[in-house]
């Protein structure tokens, strides 16, 4: 699927997604990606066609929920978000 993946593909990715959700472990937001998007994107290429791309581990946190117990919640960093946004598309494509 890599030969899919490209740059307009994940800059329109990136647009889609939501600058207001919280940041992984590498405390990067989308405003912070956005800075060096260009370059930040290519590198982002790059790595995915030499299948040299590894996802971050996500950030856990707990959440309370209505009975009192707390859910755990997986917050990945969001290099990761792009590169799964991206993922979706293809596999729905019809």
């Amino acid at each position: 699927m890599y030969h899919l993946i490209n740059e307009e593909l994940l800059k329109e990715c990136h647009k889609e997604l939501d600058g207001s959700k919280a940041v992984g472990i590498d405390n990067v937001s989308k405003k912070e990606y956005v800075v060096n998007l260009d370059e930040n994107i290519k590198d982002l290429v790059v790595k995915l066609k030499n299948k040299a791309y590894k996802s971050a581990p996500s950030l856990r946190v707990y959440i309370p929920k209505g009975n009192g117990k707390m859910r755990s919640l997986g917050i990945s960093i969001y290099e990761d978000k792009i590169v799964q946004l991206a993922l979706k598309k293809i596999l729905e494509a019809k």
